[in-house]
């Protein structure tokens, strides 16, 4: 098989190509899809320090700090405003993280379970653990791992007071902000919102401005797919009217192939033909020997391929077989495959011997 070289132009052609169904692939899309999907992939973070609330702006994961304003009160709040609303550019939907040395870690060993049974679980384990009264925390945990022999999980227990989460929330409502998620300075991972007092709707928007692009990047690539599959069946209906121009040549070629099956019935015929014949030439051969071997002779085994036939038995006086079976005038040239087997006492002999059947063809 011969490959052919692939020039560079047709390399240009087929990105050209690929290009354009992905952008006729884009336009498919609603305006108010694209619309939503076009909001800007950055979001910021309010972090809670002491008096201060540092003001991050996160771009594709990665944070960085760009400002800093006082908590309001009654003398500096249309400074603080003010700085607070120019920091965020009119964003209205935040993260806000809070202090980790406000928040108590504990690592927990529980027996697997699911999500819910364990929320449970440790809503009773939390009066042990917690200082202060369940109805005055909020709580989420995660797993770190379990141990299959053991069937327990270890799981990290992270706690907060209420009053801290919900002053630092009073200050977004305050400032017209929403708040779409709640985290810990130092910890990757965001609290639970099953947990934590989040906005719903913000939360889901801040999910659309995190993930927008690879979204609207895998959705083009489906209709890219689409499309590809559109032109794979334009291909295939060119396929089908060659197909139909081969369709005289295929009837000229159903003609030997019914000729061919005729040829194999025939076969099928003659063969069973020749198991007939076997089979009634087997029956006479048995029918034959019944009638020559003694009444103390009896067969434990009989094999027949075409005229020479094997028995195998016991008889009292297994060395007059051969003579026996010569004498018939049906069958010759008996011997034996095996030596006689001598009985004790009166039992009989064990014998194996072959011979040929007569006026049989091979």
């Amino acid at each position: 098989m011969l490959l052919q070289p692939i020039e560079t132009g047709d390399v240009r052609g087929v990105s050209v190509g690929f290009r354009q169904a992905l952008r006729e692939a884009v336009a498919l899309i609603p305006q108010r899809w694209r619309d939503i999907f076009h909001q800007p992939q950055a979001y910021h973070r309010l972090e809670f320090v002491g008096s201060d609330i540092a003001v991050f702006r996160v771009v594709h994961g990665r944070s960085t700090e760009f400002g800093r304003v006082a908590r309001r009160d009654d003398k500096a709040m249309p400074t603080s405003h003010r700085a607070l609303q120019e920091l965020l550019d009119e964003d209205r939907i935040v993260a806000i993280g809070l202090p980790q040395s406000e928040c108590l870690v504990r690592t927990l060993e529980m027996p697997k379970a699911s999500k819910r049974h364990l929320r449970a679980a440790l809503s009773y384990e939390l009066e042990r653990i917690s200082p202060i009264e369940l109805d005055r925390i909020y709580f989420d945990f995660f797993a770190l791992g379990n141990d299959p022999a053991t069937k327990k999980v270890s799981l990290k227990l992270r706690i907060i007071k209420r009053d801290i989460v919900d002053d630092a929330i009073a200050y977004c409502h305050a400032e017209g902000l929403t708040v779409g998620a709640i985290g810990f300075s130092g910890e990757r991972r965001e609290a639970d919102p099953r947990s934590f007092p989040v906005d719903r709707l913000a939360m889901l928007r801040l999910f659309w401005r995190r993930w927008n692009v690879p979204l609207l990047a895998a959705f083009a690539f489906v209709l890219g797919l689409t499309s590809l599959a559109a032109a794979y069946e334009r291909g295939v209906t060119a396929e089908n009217l060659i197909e139909d121009r081969l369709e005289q040549e295929r009837i000229s070629a159903l003609s030997v192939a019914h000729l061919h099956a005729e040829i194999s019935q025939v076969r099928k015929r003659a063969e069973f033909l020749g198991h007939e014949r076997a089979a009634s030439l087997f029956v006479e051969t048995l029918a034959d020997l019944t009638r020559i071997l003694p009444d103390d002779t009896w067969l434990s085994e009989i094999e027949m391929n075409n005229a020479k036939v094997r028995i195998q038995g016991n008889s009292k006086a297994a060395s007059n077989l051969i003579a026996i079976i010569d004498r018939s005038g049906r069958f010759a040239n008996a011997q034996f495959e095996a030596p006689v087997m001598r009985g004790q006492g009166d039992a009989s002999d064990r014998f194996d011997l072959s011979f040929d059947v007569r006026g049989t063809a091979p």
